[in-house]
């Protein structure tokens, strides 16, 4: 059943909202990350400049690895969260019957339209980009926190 033109105009309009909210919340959440996860390298490098206690180093290693398992699962979270928003619109925008424009979903119907083009090989996301920060990080923080340990009991 075709929606009338004023509901669906309300229908996007809560969608967009959704969606909006959670991509500013998930851009907000790792720029805190890179907030937090900067500070706490800077500290462990400075310990090391400074030949501080290693096991704050190990204590400062391991933060960084849950911190980067926790923002990780966060942006999993809020990636979900915008992944509703985007097909909610995607359902909207089929309701309209726009016509295909050169071979692919009309140009207004934007997340169909970047899902033709982007679905064929690979691609650059903001979940990969995001996932490859958590993972160095995580990674860093872990060989910190392992190394200054065997350097302490050795």
């Amino acid at each position: 059943m075709p929606l009338d033109l004023e509901r669906h105009k309300m229908l996007r309009d809560y969608a967009w909202d959704y969606f909006a909210l959670h991509a500013d919340q998930r851009i907000k959440t790792f720029n805190f990350f890179v907030v937090f996860a900067t500070l706490l390298a800077g500290a462990i490098v400075g310990l090391i400049k400074d030949k501080g206690d290693i096991r704050w180093i190990s204590l400062l290693g391991f933060l960084l690895f849950f911190l980067s398992i926790i923002f990780w699962a966060l942006d999993r979270r809020n990636r979900g969260l915008v992944r509703n928003g985007e097909e909610a619109i995607k359902f909207l925008d089929a309701e309209l019957d726009l016509p295909d424009f050169r071979g692919a979903p009309h140009v207004l119907q934007i997340f169909a339209h970047d899902d033709h083009f982007t679905d064929e090989g690979f691609h650059i996301t903001y979940s990969k980009c995001l996932g490859f920060v958590f993972f160095i990080f995580a990674v860093l923080g872990i060989a910190l926190g392992v190394a200054s340990l065997w350097l302490h009991h050795s």
